[in-house]
């Protein structure tokens, strides 16, 4: 009875061991030289949420490079293998080695183990396309400056609007995200240029500025239309 249940225990840890998911590699700054290698079978950003969100760690964790595999229990074991001489303790997964060092291990694991390596780069590219502007701080800093807008040019209330929808679902314009962000993230350094260029665009000369410039490049278009046709037909 003893044997089977240690073979039924044997097989339960390998079922919950093997299988897809990610190996990490992640940093800390509050650990300078030590990188955490663990494995998930969720998504990585997931499990570094949770990591972030345990008291006892005073600064966030960043993805530094992540690997998927069939089998991750595998891919883990080849990692820390790889690396085995910078552990710090055997029962954790802490590694005293750099980034580029850990980073390798991981493209060496990912070539013996079929696996597909994922740099930092793909996930800093998520997270800056991560919407995190509170949507009463960008309600309130697009509707701030739409009369002025529209009453610059019509076309520009609609530019406005589109530009501010761009900024705080995908990043873009970065300085206007960070513009729409003033009343939900602090007053920095980029938030008063943001909303410097913002309240320039309230001063009567700039005002007139710009509508004169609107209204050049909006003849200029209308010029090139009408000259296009013109000879078109």
């Amino acid at each position: 009875m003893f044997i089977h249940e240690q073979v039924c225990v044997s097989l339960m840890k390998r079922s919950t061991q093997s299988g897809k998911g990610f190996v990490y590699v992640l940093s800390n700054p509050s650990m300078p030289g030590m990188l955490k290698i663990g494995k998930t079978t969720r998504r990585p950003e997931q499990r570094v949420a949770e990591l972030n969100a345990a008291s006892g760690v005073p600064t966030p964790f960043r993805i530094e490079a992540t690997v998927a595999a069939n089998d991750v229990h595998a891919l883990e074991q080849r990692v820390h293998d790889i690396l085995k001489a910078q552990r710090v303790n055997r029962n954790r997964e802490f590694f005293e080695t750099s980034v580029e060092n850990a980073v390798y291990a991981a493209q060496q694991a990912a070539k013996t183990t079929k696996g597909k390596f994922v740099p930092r780069s793909a996930y800093m590219k998520k997270a800056g396309r991560r919407r995190d502007i509170p949507i009463a701080s960008a309600v309130v800093m697009t509707g701030l400056l739409y009369p002025t807008m529209a009453a610059l040019h019509p076309y520009a209330g609609w530019a406005w609007l589109v530009a501010c929808l761009s900024a705080a679902t995908i990043g873009t314009p970065p300085i206007l995200r960070e513009y729409l962000g003033v009343l939900g993230r602090g007053f920095g350094a980029l938030h008063g240029a943001a909303a410097g260029i913002g309240a320039a665009t309230l001063y009567p000369p700039v005002q007139q500025g710009i509508a004169s410039q609107l209204i050049v490049l909006s003849n200029a278009i209308i010029g090139n239309i009408d000259a296009i046709s013109h000879h078109g037909f």
